[in-house]
């Protein structure tokens, strides 16, 4: 039987962005059985040369976080304004990660204006926002909301990629109004 794969690698650069990596798929073999284990070194002592894989960049997110979010309620429609950076090393990465152990960034945002419909609706300027990149062209979005005792986690949305930017949309409720959002991200 024949299995051919690809496994997708994370990585951090001196520069501050993950770096999605892709193996190269495993050539086909005749007989798997006859196959040696893979960790174990067949080349002979003789052998000079090692050939290592070449790992090429893929994909990565930026530490800029640029965005816009346009809230629809049946009465008005607005526009969020979204800047922000991404975190790491703060003490806020390490409770954020405790709360989104499969979020690979997390980014501290910025959210302009203060108020939205007539002044009636009152926004969050400051918020923080995690990702889980599964791929070069889908992301899950959360959202943390800080509390008390803390923060907790929400699902935002699903993202997905079109060129340079990110797409999302999602329903919610402000008081007992329902809203619509349609989002965008580009990061830097």
């Amino acid at each position: 039987m024949l299995f051919i794969s690809s496994l997708l690698l994370w990585s951090c650069n001196g520069s501050g962005k993950t770096i999605l990596y892709r193996e190269a798929p495993a050539p086909p073999q005749e007989d798997t059985a006859a196959q040696p284990p893979s960790d174990i070194d067949t080349a002979s002592e003789d052998s000079a040369e090692t050939i290592e894989p070449e790992e090429e960049p893929a994909f990565e997110l930026g530490t800029a976080w640029s965005g816009t979010r346009r809230v629809s309620f049946e009465s008005c429609t607005d526009e969020l304004r979204e800047d922000g950076t991404k975190i790491t090393g703060a003490p806020e990465t390490e409770v954020l990660q405790l709360l989104c152990t499969n979020c690979t960034e997390f980014y501290a945002l910025s959210i302009s204006p203060d108020r939205i419909c007539y002044d009636q609706v009152p926004v969050a300027t400051q918020l923080y926002r995690g990702i889980i990149l599964h791929n070069e062209t889908e992301m899950t979005i959360y959202g943390f909301s800080s509390e008390e005792s803390g923060f907790s986690i929400y699902r935002l949305a699903d993202a997905v990629r079109d060129a340079d930017r990110w797409r999302y949309a999602y329903d919610s409720t402000f008081q007992s109004y329902v809203y619509s959002v349609e989002g965008t991200i580009e990061f830097f």
